[in-house]
């Protein structure tokens, strides 16, 4: 069955959730690999509040509880990562479940697929490519980005790690509608 999964910015009221997770044993397993205290989680992500930072932070939501972390941005305002994957478009997303009990039932891949869709539209509407760069390493993680619909690019190491990119094609639905027009005409 298909949840319906929703997004909202992250706020500073959410940072106590925020270091929550990142302290659990399947998040930083990929994600965020030492302990954080509270304060060192406020001095990275309250930066990332102001509209002019290049990360976007937004939350997934399942019936109104918060249960997962996505962050976006454009590959080209991060020079050493667009360096890593060989690409200098596009926009790329970070993520977790953060909740526990709403791991292994299959929300990854439709928390991704949403969230591309979402944040697409809402941050970046120029660009019309999503890359992911799983760690090798990670096969819950790639299974949900290409049950997603992202497909393999090639592999690349990325800070240090040997890792796999991934990248979904962004269509617009006026695109289609254009061409089916123009196709007609």
């Amino acid at each position: 069955m298909k949840e319906f999964i929703k997004f909202r910015e992250a706020k500073s009221e959410d940072f106590n959730k925020i270091h929550k997770w990142l302290n659990e044993e399947h998040v930083q397993e990929f994600f965020q690999p030492r302990n954080m205290t509270l304060e060192q989680v406020i001095a990275k992500y309250q930066p990332r509040l102001e509209k002019r930072h290049p990360i976007k932070m937004h939350l997934a939501l399942l019936n109104s509880d918060a249960f997962g972390f996505l962050q976006s941005y454009r590959v080209l305002d991060y020079e050493e990562f667009s360096k890593d994957i060989q690409e200098s478009h596009g926009f790329t997303i970070d993520f977790y479940i953060g909740e526990t009990q709403y791991l292994r039932k299959g929300l990854g891949s439709q928390m991704i697929d949403s969230y591309i869709s979402y944040v697409s539209k809402k941050e970046f509407p120029e660009e019309r490519v999503c890359f992911i760069c799983h760690r090798k390493d990670n096969p819950k993680a790639i299974h949900a980005s290409k049950h997603a619909g992202l497909k393999e690019v090639r592999r690349v190491i990325e800070e240090g790690y040997p890792s796999i990119l991934l990248r979904k094609e962004v269509r617009r639905a006026n695109e289609n509608a254009e061409n089916v027009r123009t196709d007609s005409a």
